[in-house]
């Protein structure tokens, strides 16, 4: 009879373990599923990120322009000064980051950039307008980005 308990006993142990090793198998497949359901869901947030990061740096350059005054007398100049308001603004651009402005005139809907069609190009645009003489020049600063690639 004893050697009948023992072995009754030595069952139910071994039957235990496969109980724990089950347990553990379904907490890794839990896990696995969740790790990809996150990853998923960063790299689908991340590209709506980046546009609100681009224009959070769209509205930051053209309020630099608007604001400064030496910036804003380029913009509105009979020729305006494309180089010296580029390298300006290059420092507020991020490095991964490439841009590219146009001034155009107010009724002009041809401002558009020269950037291939096969990256996302971000646009915004600010009208600055000073007063020279009896007229008031008004001139539409247009602001491209795109990511480096």
């Amino acid at each position: 009879m004893a050697i009948k308990l023992t072995n009754l006993f030595e069952y139910r142990k071994r039957k235990n373990n496969r109980g724990w090793l089950r347990v553990v198998e379904a907490a890794i497949s839990v896990m696995i599923i969740v790790g990809v359901l996150l990853t998923v869901y960063i790299r689908n947030s991340s590209s709506r990120d980046l546009s609100a990061q681009v224009y959070d740096i769209q509205k930051r350059v053209l309020d630099y322009i608007a604001s400064d005054i030496s910036l804003r007398q380029k913009v509105v100049a009979s020729t305006p000064d494309l180089v010296s308001l580029k390298t300006a603004v290059a420092d507020k651009i991020p490095p991964n980051f490439d841009f590219e402005i146009k001034i155009c005139p107010l009724d002009d809907s041809t401002c558009q950039s020269t950037v291939s069609d096969t990256v996302s190009v971000y646009v915004a645009d600010r009208i600055i307008a000073e007063q020279s003489g009896p007229s008031l020049v008004k001139k539409k600063v247009r602001l491209f980005i795109w990511e480096k690639g």
